[in-house]
């Protein structure tokens, strides 16, 4: 085999190059080489992530609600799978990606089904039970894309969702409960709860899901990407969709699966152990985070807050997208204040003149 980098001779089984240090197809989820921790070297193998775009998630959900509203709900099933096989495609579990398998034909007919036992029952199939027979069929067509096994000797499908209509309700209501009398508060505990809950009754081709995310943790991110969306004038609310799916499939595992990705994380800490340098993966975008702050806090400055954006947006790609939103949201905010800016100066310019002329 030879380096997809520096073009030189390998071994067949490489994870890292021994001469650039750039990591091969043979790792479960290939990165950069920096120097930072060494113990990220194993965590990284298992690593669990989401890398959909703010962007794509918007226009996928904006184009199925369009397209089901037009075609009165027809459409809606495909448009449902379509999404669906996007968010899989970008979702990783323990390292692996996951595949959706299931066809808007498969689900017309249950659709129409549950769409018409919610009319017949005013409303309260759809709100008590459709989320739960949704998600049995959403998992059940879930698999990992190089699973070499997604059946059972029967012929049933390896990936299930067990959880009750009645164990649903009963977790709402105490969400809802909880985020009642905590004023909003609980929200973020609810969401763990929540969580937490699907997890533990999916089970995808054989392994057992589970989250470990926290509410305080939750909370943190919460309050950082509130205050972003605050100086930003709302701009930054565009991500907060995606951040909280980012950090939710980011606590999401699969029992089981850490032994497998073990001895793949052993392989690269050895590698990275021979070049110096340690896999890259979640890097701080500095000149994106710049770019945003700069403009707001010091309006004059925001032609550089504007090319700091840009730059950083360029280097998002270098970094596996980390600060893209970040750099984009710096450009538009950094238009938006620079055109701003410029129109004061030339209002304030004018009225000087005309008054010195009076």
């Amino acid at each position: 085999m030879f380096c997809k980098s520096c073009g030189k001779q390998i071994e067949d089984k490489a994870v890292i190059c021994p001469n650039c240090g750039v990591a091969t197809n043979n790792f479960v989820q290939p990165y950069a080489v920096t120097a930072s921790s060494k113990n990220n070297a194993a965590v990284s193998a298992d690593k669990s992530r989401f890398t959909g775009g703010a962007f794509a998630n918007a226009f996928i959900g904006w184009l199925t609600a369009v397209v089901s509203l037009i075609t009165l709900g027809l459409a809606c099933p495909a448009m449902m799978c379509w999404k669906k096989r996007w968010l899989a495609k970008h979702t990783y579990i323990n390292g692996k990606q996951l595949a959706f398998d299931g066809k808007g034909h498969q689900l017309f007919g249950r659709f129409m089904l549950w769409l018409l036992l919610s009319v017949v029952t005013i409303g309260i199939y759809y709100i008590v039970c459709m989320k739960v027979a949704v998600a049995k069929w959403e998992v059940k067509h879930t698999h990992f894309a190089d699973s070499a096994q997604t059946v059972d000797s029967e012929g049933k499908s390896l990936s299930k969702f067990d959880g009750r209509w009645y164990q649903l309700l009963g977790v709402n209501l105490l969400a809802g409960f909880v985020t009642v009398i905590t004023l909003s508060f609980g929200a973020y505990w609810a969401h763990c709860y929540k969580e937490r809950w699907f997890c533990k009754h999916k089970t995808i081709d054989g392994y057992e899901l589970y989250f470990d995310g926290k509410a305080a943790q939750y909370f943190g991110k919460r309050v950082l990407w509130t205050f972003l969306t605050i100086i930003t004038v709302g701009i930054y609310s565009f991500w907060l969709k995606v951040k909280s799916l980012k950090w939710t499939i980011s606590h999401t595992f699969a029992k089981g699966l850490e032994d497998l990705t073990q001895a793949n994380g052993a392989a690269v800490e050895a590698a990275v152990a021979n070049t110096g340098g340690v896999p890259q993966q979640n890097q701080t975008n500095g000149l994106a985070i710049v770019g945003l702050i700069l403009p707001i806090v010091m309006p004059q400055f925001s032609i550089m807050g504007l090319i700091l954006s840009i730059v950083g947006l360029v280097k998002s790609r270098e970094m596996g997208g980390s600060g893209k939103g970040l750099a984009i949201a710096g450009i538009i905010v950094s238009v938006i204040v620079l055109a701003a800016f410029v129109s004061v100066m030339l209002y304030l310019f004018v009225f000087r003149n005309y008054a010195v002329l009076m």
